[in-house]
């Protein structure tokens, strides 16, 4: 209720006008500013209706309104400012909610009950007799008004918060390996005291939606009523992330003398656990273990205990100094461990505790049988090394199904025979003025001038609209994104590298704090596309200028203080592919990536001499070892951050109040080795009305322009749609009277002299109101240099009588044949009709017959004067073209082929 107040309180309302009589006399009024200035609920209730719903309902509300106010007569004249306050309203709304066709969550409105006791008006400005004079004429028609709208507005927002919420993610990424498909299973169940919402629950390897080859089993959640919100996690949940994880190999670990932190792995102490090593290794060689889980991991839940088996195999290799590798020994494992479960920053976080392992040999070449001594090397180095590994991966957590600015306030969770609950309250927080963050905005930005890749369902079916991105558009987006990379690490903070080196009998323990790169430079990069794969990135010769604390203990002595690092010779070559998910959605895959990294120059202020040469060579090993293992991570990370961002682009683009347009990928993007194709569905609908239109789009393509960044192509298909949603949507059915003509007063007097049967069967003059109707959907044509659009219609003549009936006069029906100018301004594109001919015929007279030749030029005149500006008016709201945030299309340039229009344009990028 909080919120609705304070979005009541910011919104807009249009202005509205009208006429009352009072005597003799008709006032003209209009009312325009209307805006809210306060408004309180004191009475407030929200219930459950079962198997329909939510019931939300206020009471005794009051608002208070301010406009400008405007009235005329045939005898004055006069304006000033209104005060309007309402009170005694109430209102019952009830919302059904479903599940969609693609699994999301659907609210439409069901039921809306309104009544208004009162509405006291007060005019400020203007005559002093006159405002009070109008004040209790101005409460009749402002308390329709609000009668007549309010529960369509409800409506209307209720169905924009439908549209919203079918762009909701229903697929959450987890990190690299994996995903959860969060989608509904099946339409929420309303109850009494709650509401149950089933979601599928399945976690995927990325880019691998394969069901799992097991079902859940059924369980259901306790009735407890003290906690806002239920989260019931299955075992089949966790079942199906351990098969992900399984597939994706993220069980599968290598570890190296670099990798291993707490203890240098080398055959030396390995022969205390393996006497007979010494036989083969003399000088002591670093040891490499590669563990590799053979089955998926096993996962129970039982009561108050989740557990995880681990089943794998272990080799055990010498690293010579040739870097070549000997095999030693290979054994079966089995481990135990115990998962702990907590809520941190809405994700559940599991971490694993090592409580048993099992081990038995397969094979070794040392010739050893005492299995002990190995056991609990191995335990060792999975508890140190192995289970802290997983665990950081497993840090990451999996998402929790909720909604943007909503916390969880005190979870707590409990395990159960076969699935976890958690019960929280949760606490709704939203932040004025809140901005996307920067480097999210200017990423998405940039891929998506790479991709234009609209949120989408795939449709087998032609295309309304193609966009073509071409090697030079590629460049120009390589150079955009090449510099917001720069400023982006210009700005990032860096997490602290901690560790240990070996030095002798000792380790130097070092801490690397306050990163920030100073300088970036790109001197070499190219931008390629890979036909059926995808795009290729190729940085060289890259450097960084990087300054940092820095600090060094030993044993025997410690120092610190500020370095700069000069890293030189960079390399980076990356491959992204743009597959769809299961939903149909795009995304971007990183298929490939290499770095390499060759100068590493530190120069530490204030040092020199043996100290400085002694820190130096202990800084550079982590500072490359971070460069190594970090790089094409991190592109995978920004990569994900891309992906999210373009789940959330908005496909569906409002026009004007009685259509929108559907810009969404019809399949997949077509790489082709001078440019990227993307076929958009293109289709206009009737606002909230989804339905396709009555026909199938044609094929067509696009001529090969490389001289622009872009070229878009609508095909007449599109417009057609539009021609059928305007139709659908009335927006053809227009009216003229006395008081909308602008330019002469039509009446009888005026047909009358043209016609004279108008003459007889009208003596006294009255005002004439034409009504102009289409009767079929306009036919749009597209030919080479040629937009024209052609409108069947009827249009009935009426006398105004003065009690303010109409008597119908006559007739016609209508063609009119209209040519299409168009133009691009604001990114939209603009269109004005100019009417080329005109034909007319008479279906039906209350005058008796006439020829309809007479009413020619006056009909041709009312079309050209008042009919065409009104259409004209409505498009130049235009459409908007498939478009992205702080990119701006320059010089384009429009061409009308037939079948289809086509724009050429260069883009820019505002930073």
């Amino acid at each position: 209720m909080e919120l609705l107040k304070q979005a009541v309180l910011k919104e807009t309302f249009p202005g509205w006008s009208g006429q009352e009589s009072f005597l003799a006399m008709k006032i003209n009024y209009m009312i325009s500013k209307l805006r809210i200035g306060a408004v309180d609920f004191p009475e407030t209730a929200a219930s459950f209706i079962p198997g329909i719903g939510i019931s939300l309902s206020m009471a005794h509300a009051s608002a208070t309104i301010s406009a400008d106010w405007r009235m005329e007569t045939w005898l004055l004249k006069d304006q000033g400012r209104i005060t309007v306050s309402i009170s005694g309203l109430f209102i019952a709304v009830i919302f059904k909610v479903s599940r969609d066709s693609t699994g999301h969550l659907s609210i439409l409105l069901h039921n809306c009950q309104l009544r208004i006791s009162r509405v006291k008006v007060k005019l400020n400005g203007g005559s002093s007799w006159i405002a009070s004079f109008l004040s209790g004429y101005l409460e009749k028609p402002i308390q329709n008004k609000l009668d007549e709208n309010l529960c369509l507005n409800i409506k209307y927002k209720i169905q924009m918060m439908d549209v919203q919420l079918r762009k909701h993610k229903v697929l959450s990424q987890i990190d690299a390996f994996a995903q959860i498909d969060y989608s509904l299973v099946s339409s929420p169940a309303v109850l009494k005291s709650h509401i149950n919402l089933d979601l599928k629950g399945t976690v995927y390897p990325v880019g691998n939606h394969t069901d799992p080859p097991f079902v859940p089993a059924p369980f259901g959640l306790s009735n407890r009523g003290d906690s806002m919100l239920y989260l019931g996690v299955s075992n089949y949940f966790l079942k199906s992330a351990s098969l992900a994880y399984y597939r994706a190999g993220a069980f599968n670990i290598t570890i190296s003398k670099e990798l291993a932190a707490t203890f240098n792995l080398n055959t030396a102490i390995l022969k205390d656990f393996v006497p007979e090593i010494t036989l083969h290794y003399v000088t002591a060689c670093p040891v490499l273990l590669k563990l590799m889980a053979t089955s998926p991991p096993v996962v129970s839940l039982q009561a108050d205990r989740c557990s995880l088996q681990i089943s794998g195999c272990v080799e055990v290799f010498a690293v010579l100094p040739n870097s070549t590798s000997q095999h030693i020994f290979t054994g079966n494992l089995t481990a135990s461990t115990r998962a702990d479960l907590t809520i941190t920053k809405q994700k559940l976080i599991i971490s694993l505790l090592l409580k048993r392992l099992q081990f038995s040999l397969l094979n070794t070449t040392v010739g050893f049988s005492e299995v002990s001594l190995v056991k609990n090397f191995l335990s060792h180095a999975l508890r140190n090394v192995v289970i802290p590994v997983i665990n950081d991966k497993l840090g990451k957590g999996f998402p929790i199904p909720n909604f943007a600015h909503t916390t969880l306030i005190g979870p707590v969770i409990k395990m159960n025979q076969g699935h976890l609950l958690i019960f929280t309250d949760v606490h709704y927080k939203h932040e004025e003025g809140e901005d996307e963050d920067l480097h999210k905005t200017k990423m998405k930005v940039c891929c998506s001038l790479l991709l234009l890749s609209l949120v989408c369902v795939q449709l087998k079916a032609n295309p309304g609209v193609k966009v073509r991105l071409t090697q030079k558009g590629l460049e120009y987006a390589k150079e955009v994104g090449l510099e917001i990379l720069k400023k982006n690490m210009e700005k990032e903070r860096f997490p602290d590298l901690t560790g240990y080196e070996k030095f002798g009998l000792g380790n130097v323990k070092y801490n690397i704090s306050r990163i920030r790169v100073a300088a970036v430079e790109f001197p070499s990069a190219s931008i390629s596309l890979m036909p059926r794969t995808g795009i290729k990135l190729v940085i060289g010769n890259a450097s960084l200028t990087v300054d940092m604390n820095w600090n060094i203990r030993t044993w025997m002595f410690r120092d610190s203080g500020r370095s700069t690092v000069y890293i030189s010779k960079v390399f980076v070559t990356a491959i992204f592919s743009t597959p769809l998910d299961n939903t149909g959605h795009t995304s971007i895959s990183l298929t490939s990536c290499r770095t390499t990294s060759g100068d590493i120059d530190i120069k530490l202020n204030g040092k020199s001499g043996f100290l400085h040469n002694f820190f130096i060579k202990y800084l550079k090993k982590p500072i490359h070892r971070s460069l190594a293992t970090n790089s094409c991570p991190n592109i995978r990370s920004g990569i994900q951050l891309i992906n999210e961002d373009l789940q959330s682009l908005n496909v569906l683009m409002p026009i004007d109040d009685l259509a929108e347009i559907d810009y969404s990928l019809n399949s997949l993007p077509a790489v082709f080795r001078p440019y990227i194709d993307l076929d958009l569905k293109g289709i206009i609908y009737p606002a909230g009305n989804y339905t396709d239109p009555p026909y199938a789009a044609a094929p067509f393509t696009i001529p090969d322009q490389r001289d622009s960044m872009l070229n878009l192509a609508f095909s007449e298909y599109f417009f057609q749609t539009s021609s059928f949603a305007y139709y659908t949507a009335g927006a053809f059915n227009i009216t003229i009277a006395e008081e909308t003509c602008s330019y002469f007063n039509i009446s009888t007097e005026i047909f009358g002299s043209i016609i004279p049967e108008v003459a007889k069967y009208s003596v006294t003059p009255y005002p004439v109101m034409l009504k102009l109707m289409a009767t079929e959907t306009p036919l749009i044509s597209l030919q080479q240099d040629s937009f024209t659009l052609e409108i069947q219609g009827s249009m009935e003549v009426f006398a105004v009588l003065p009690d303010s009936t109409t008597q119908s006069l006559f007739t016609m029906n209508i063609a009119a044949n209209t040519s299409i100018a168009l133009n691009i301004f604001n990114r939209k594109l603009m269109g004005s009709l100019c009417l080329n001919r005109l034909q007319f015929s008479l279906t039906h007279s209350n005058v008796g017959f006439f020829e309809v030749s007479l009413l020619e030029n006056i009909l041709s005149y009312i079309l050209q004067t008042e009919v065409i500006p009104s259409a004209n008016a409505k498009l130049s709201k235009g459409f908007p073209l498939p478009n992205l945030a702080n990119v701006t299309l320059t010089r384009p340039h429009i061409t009308i082929v037939q079948g289809y229009v086509l724009i050429s344009t260069d883009v820019h990028y505002n930073y």
